[in-house]
């Protein structure tokens, strides 16, 4: 910004903007994360091979709803087609007499590209994927549309294999697209990769941080309901982003040593110091969240610098739940937050819009349709939305992972999948954690082991971040509670406050 003779020579009527008060102008898409393949690999010392796991990344296809991916493993030789087991029933005795199960991935309903990015075990041993077929089955709704068979032991391991689809003979017939429109359908393009199970077995740090303050929360608190239906997607309100910059500020100094504290307390902060990754619900509040939370730490010399927008962390949509409505994509959800975080500062620039322009976002599950159809999610839906997200969790190939998110998701996936032996050892807390929602900006710590699969109950320990009870500045990490004070199972308030 220039300054000096022309500026003087400007009249005093004339407001001569500045860096403090203008508006930089920020590319979103320029923010946008190249596409990145998950890198997997196998820990040194590993025996020969573990089990064979089929991480799904993304299908394009026309532009049809409800699109499903199924896959099993059929001894070559076995009968396919409508006569296979794949498209029968779901489990069905090989030749040697073994059920190999038929694992499904949860239905999409994007325009063109369906993104999974999970990975499901296909019930063989790496050392006997010689002498099987991969069958690969597309299905809109009950119908199958799309198949293709894969040398089980041709891809190479954890390398992406790019296949085409065409469709199936029986739904050579027109489909009804998403705008209810008949379409022939063309040949579909589906990308995996073949996992050893030995790369994602690992335990796992997984933080899962609630979101500040939202508006809607502010008016439900205060009984204005008026202002709960005025907007859909609510952002942080004033109170929120000040939790958000307090959790920044904390952060802050712990990555500056100056934090003290037990070792499972140092052990947490850790993973949220120098996270793998960081996945965040693409609702606006959580977003707001990460970026003035997190974003400070993320964006210096050595940290992480991106977040990833996970639909599967979004909040349950409830009637009525204005909240949780949101009908934007990709950089339109960006921008979105960009108008949030300048509107909050009276429509300037400020560090956190700094903090926001530093960061790149990784947007690749959430170009397409990503929220819920209807007014409500039904519990079989969020249940199907659970075990997907588990098991994003459970196979992901990073071993410490940040979720921004909401409380009852967060709430529903630690009621359903903490195991049984923390229940008993901690019963109070696992109680509290099940029925109670954690605060706004609350930090929970879970540590997740994969060997108990998803139908295994694989949390096996919680806690809340606490700090030591004879510091009077210590690091709660939740901004409303006064420092210094001991938390060890801070979760409060029952019913609606996602």
């Amino acid at each position: 910004m220039g300054s000096g003779a022309g500026c003087a020579a400007a009249t005093a009527n004339v407001v001569v903007p500045t860096m403090s008060t203008q508006q930089r102008q920020v590319d979103v898409r320029g923010l946008i994360s190249a596409t990145k393949r998950p890198h997997f690999r196998v820990p040194k010392g590993s025996s020969n091979g573990g089990e064979c796991m089929l991480y799904l990344e993304s299908v394009r296809h026309p532009a049809c709803n409800n699109i499903q991916v199924v896959a099993r493993v059929r001894k070559r030789g076995d009968p396919y087609g409508d006569d296979s087991p794949v498209s029968t029933r779901a489990e069905t005795p090989d030749s040697g007499g073994v059920l190999r199960p038929e694992v499904r991935w949860p239905p999409r309903n994007c325009a063109g590209v369906s993104s999974w990015h999970s990975a499901q075990p296909l019930g063989i041993p790496i050392a006997e994927r010689e002498g099987y077929d991969l069958d690969l089955e597309l299905r809109q709704g009950s119908l199958k549309v799309g198949n293709a068979s894969v040398l089980l032991d041709e891809p190479t391991l954890h390398c992406p294999v790019g296949i085409d689809i065409l469709p199936d003979n029986t739904s050579r017939r027109t489909l009804k697209s998403r705008s209810g429109e008949s379409k022939v359908m063309v040949s579909y393009s589906l990308c995996f990769q073949l996992v050893d199970s030995h790369a994602v077995l690992h335990k796992k740090t997984v933080v899962l941080i609630r979101h500040a303050e939202s508006v809607w929360n502010e008016a439900r608190n205060k009984k204005h309901f008026h202002k709960m239906a005025q907007e859909t997607d609510h952002p942080l309100s004033a109170h929120g982003r000040q939790q958000a910059e307090a959790l920044s500020s904390r952060l802050n100094e712990a990555a500056n040593g100056r934090m003290d504290g037990n070792e499972a307390d140092r052990h947490l902060l850790n993973c949220l110091l120098k996270p793998d990754v960081v996945w965040v619900s693409p609702l606006t509040r959580a977003v707001q969240t990460a970026v003035i939370g997190l974003g400070p730490l993320l964006t210096r010399g050595d940290g992480l610098g991106e977040l990833t927008l996970v639909p599967n962390a979004r909040e349950k949509q409830n009637v009525g739940g204005f909240d949780c409505m949101s009908r934007k994509t990709g950089h339109n959800i960006l921008q979105h937050v960009l108008g949030k975080l300048r509107e909050q500062n009276g429509g300037k620039d400020d560090e956190n819009v700094t903090t926001f322009s530093r960061l790149h976002f990784n947007t690749e599950q959430v170009e397409e349709q990503w929220w819920t159809d209807g007014q409500s999610e039904s519990k079989e839906e969020m249940q199907v939305r659970a075990r997907d997200f588990m098991n994003q969790l459970l196979y992901a190939p990073q071993k410490a992972i940040v979720v921004v998110g909401h409380s009852l998701f967060f709430r529903h996936v630690v009621s359903t999948y903490l195991s049984d032996d923390f229940r008993s050892q901690a019963s109070e807390l696992a109680r509290n954690l099940s029925a109670e929602k954690l605060e706004n900006c609350g930090v929970l710590r879970l540590e997740v082991d994969p060997r108990k699969g998803v139908d295994g109950k694989p949390i096996t320990d919680a806690r809340l971040l606490s700090a030591p009870p004879s510091q009077s500045d210590g690091y709660p990490l939740t901004p409303e509670l006064p420092r210094g004070r001991w938390q060890t199972a801070r979760v409060s308030g029952k019913g609606r406050a996602p």
